[in-house]
């Protein structure tokens, strides 16, 4: 049964309601269809094909492989979560050089999070299925595929940086 909720009425507003005024328990019962209320507030099962399979189910979670450290996985994570883009489409902005989709900041912050050499080898010897595999780590073996990527990132980088870097400088140099 679902529960529910109520308000408690006061009893000094009691006199004025409904239930004051039945004089027999009896009565209310008849009035009221009890199977018609279980079936209005009942909590609805679903049924199930074959139910041996359903309970082994229950149990199981889905098999996640971990190639880095949990903390590690957490920041890269967290960097995914501020993006707000999927890695085949990070993947093309960084190819294509979109300025507009990658701030100097989220450079900087990418550049960070570059996989190690030890973390490369672990994520281009693993050989399972990438579905198993966690997010962080997906996200990595995407950014893999491209070609001398740190290199890109810090050319975009300064790329994006130029005009500032010489507004300064060029405000510290006389002629």
């Amino acid at each position: 049964m679902k529960q529910v909720h109520w308000v408690k009425i006061p009893t000094r507003v009691l006199d004025k309601t409904i239930w004051k005024k039945s004089v027999d328990d009896n009565r209310v019962q008849e009035l009221i269809d009890k199977t018609e209320l279980e079936a209005m507030f009942a909590v609805k099962q679903i049924a199930s094909k074959d139910p041996d399979k359903e309970q082994e189910g229950i149990g199981k979670k889905k098999k996640i492989v971990q190639l880095l450290s949990q903390q590690r996985a957490q920041s890269i994570g967290l960097l995914l979560s501020l993006l707000k883009m999927s890695a085949p489409a990070l993947k093309d902005a960084i190819l294509q050089l979109d300025i507009e989709q990658l701030k100097p900041n989220f450079l900087i912050e990418l550049l960070r999070i570059l996989p190690t050499d030890q973390e490369v080898a672990a994520l281009k010897s693993y050989t399972g299925p990438k579905e198993e595999l966690g997010v962080a780590e997906q996200f990595l073996i995407e950014l893999l595929t491209i070609q001398r990527l740190k290199t890109r990132l810090q050319c975009f980088l300064f790329m994006i940086e130029f005009n500032a870097r010489l507004h300064d400088l060029s405000a510290n140099v006389e002629c």
